[in-house]
C-alpha cells in the first residue's frame, strides 16, 4: 500500500503555508476528481488575481501537478482544478483533501 509519506515531494517555499491555508478558506466548494481535486471560489477579480499568483508560485514548487483556472458562465464561480498522475495524484489529493 502506497502512503503519502512514501512519495518524495520537495517544497521549495514552506513559508507560504499560511497564505495557501488562507486562500483555501475562501473556497465555496471542493470536489474529488479521478485525477485530482476541483476547488470553487467566488468569481471576483481579487480572488482571481490571488489564484493566479498562487498558481504561478505553485507550478515552480510542484511542477508535477497541472493547474487550471476556469470561470463559469455568468460569473457563477471561479474553479481551480489541480491534477496529477500516478503516485503524485495521491499526494495532491492529500494536500488538498476534500
Amino acid at each position: 500500500m502506497l502512503r503519502v509519506m512514501d512519495i518524495q515531494l520537495v517544497c521549495t517555499d514552506l513559508g507560504r503555508r499560511a497564505e495557501v491555508r488562507d486562500l483555501l478558506r475562501k473556497a465555496t466548494g471542493r470536489r474529488d476528481t479521478d485525477d485530482g481535486v476541483s476547488i470553487d471560489f467566488p468569481p471576483d477579480d481579487t480572488t482571481a488575481q490571488t489564484l493566479l499568483e498562487f498558481v504561478l508560485a505553485e507550478r515552480r514548487c510542484c511542477a508535477q501537478f497541472t493547474y487550471e483556472m476556469a470561470f463559469a458562465p455568468k460569473s457563477e464561480r471561479l474553479t481551480l482544478r489541480l491534477r496529477a498522475s500516478g503516485v503524485y495524484r495521491v499526494a495532491l489529493k492529500a494536500m488538498y483533501a476534500v
